[in-house]
């Protein structure tokens, strides 16, 4: 009987340990076209302030730059939609344009690097009231980095912006992963 009850608790924690949450924004069949439609919820991915304003930021709730990324399916195209909000309404001065065709370059933890392709130019939202700037953009994905990023998490992020790059920690490096496994469901 105690091997019986060992046995099935080792189980139950396999299973709930292996259990993933998917927190599905949309997940539909259009009735008219039939195209189905998967979008997960927006997710922290990262979280930086540069070295030279941690005496500023450093009461703040808020670090300097704040990316929330999650992904989408339609039909049998993914792609990987990202939200980059920062905390200055001067950030186009600083960081420019996030241009069509420019590159996001993410680094795994098994060593590899993937290169997306930015798929919508975005000068940036600036919110004078509320001194911050907002880019908004997307890739679309390919096979190859799908597979990638379902099997390895992201270690570091390149952004290339037009007036130069950053490059910057992981906060959440297994988001990813977990919503393109959650699109497949």
């Amino acid at each position: 009987m105690k091997r019986t009850i060992l046995t099935m608790t080792l189980l139950m924690g396999v299973l709930i340990g292996n259990a993933q949450e998917c927190n599905y924004y949309k997940n539909e069949v259009d009735e008219f076209t039939g195209d189905t439609r998967i979008i997960m919820e927006t997710e922290p991915f990262i979280s930086h302030t540069d070295s030279a304003l941690l005496k500023y930021y450093k009461r703040k709730k808020e670090q300097y730059l704040e990316i929330g990324v999650y992904t989408a399916k339609l039909n049998e195209t993914y792609a990987l939609y990202f939200n980059a909000k920062f905390q200055t309404k001067k950030a186009y001065e600083y960081y420019g344009v996030v241009s069509k065709g420019s590159k996001i370059i993410m680094k795994l933890a098994d060593g590899s690097m993937i290169e997306l392709i930015i798929g919508k130019s975005d000068f940036g939202d600036s919110d004078y009231d509320r001194g911050t700037t907002t880019y908004s953009s997307y890739c679309v994905l390919e096979e190859s980095d799908i597979s990638s990023l379902k099997l390895s998490d992201i270690e570091k992020v390149r952004i290339y912006w037009s007036k130069g790059y950053e490059s910057y920690d992981c906060d959440n490096p297994s988001v990813i992963s977990n919503q393109l496994k959650c699109l497949d469901k």
